[in-house]
């Protein structure tokens, strides 16, 4: 996959309802640090925002997002709810 189509797909994610609109600008910052070759600082801004919309989404589905272990645990609950998919697109 190239750099194009990845930063296609994230911006696909961007206008999704997935996002509250801090993430959105952060997301956006991110992209823009990537482009200017800043990719430490574009991957610290994804991975807490990644974290973010995680715990938002456990939240809204009742769920303390602290009882989950990682990425991981909490990516595996939101596709078993099917609030999300394996690739991160929103389902709902």
């Amino acid at each position: 996959r190239t750099s194009n189509e990845t930063i296609e797909k994230i911006n696909i994610f961007i206008k999704s309802n997935l996002l509250s609109k801090d993430n959105k600008t952060s997301i956006e910052t991110a992209l823009k640090l990537y482009s200017q070759g800043n990719c430490l600082d574009c991957l610290r801004l994804f991975y807490s925002n990644i974290e973010s919309i995680l715990n938002t989404e456990l939240i809204k589905i009742g769920e303390k997002s602290d009882s989950y272990s990682g990425m991981k645990a909490k990516i595996n609950k939101l596709e078993k709810e099917s609030i999300i998919s394996s690739k991160l697109v929103p389902v709902k």
